[in-house]
């Protein structure tokens, strides 16, 4: 197990609907204290979900299948281009390197959504995220 606030080597990230399972812990998870003012309670966002059907919601989960974020993204009323409305990791799981792999996760999805053309010399479309 790694040490508190170690980055994971090869971690594997995904992500997953938020469902009857999953929406308690997502609403439980908490930033640090002095990043609480930057983003809304978690249960907020997903009592507001229903009034957003455009909006995706997922919950960020690590290699031993444990929930350590959560994320809601889709397309904006006022635009063609998805947007990322809300990410966070839950401060116990912070430092270790989830957030970056769970962004680089999510912007493949939002990617999706953009029903953007395929590259000719790959057959796909790839989105790098700096290092």
């Amino acid at each position: 197990m790694p040490e508190s606030g170690s980055i994971v080597k090869g971690m594997t990230i995904h992500i997953e609907p938020l469902s009857v399972s999953s929406w308690e812990t997502c609403a439980n998870l908490h930033v640090r204290v002095d990043q609480e003012d930057s983003i809304p309670n978690n249960l907020h966002t997903i009592a507001s979900l229903n009034f957003f059907p455009q909006t995706k919601a997922v919950a960020i989960k690590n290699e031993e299948d444990t929930i350590v974020g959560f994320a809601t993204y889709g397309l904006p009323d006022d635009g063609p281009n998805p947007k990322l409305f809300r990410f966070m990791i839950d401060e116990s799981h912070q430092g270790k390197g989830y957030g970056k792999e769970a962004l680089k996760t999510i912007m493949q999805e939002m990617f999706t959504m953009c029903e953007l053309p395929r590259a000719k010399s790959t057959g796909r479309q790839e989105l790098k995220v700096k290092q």
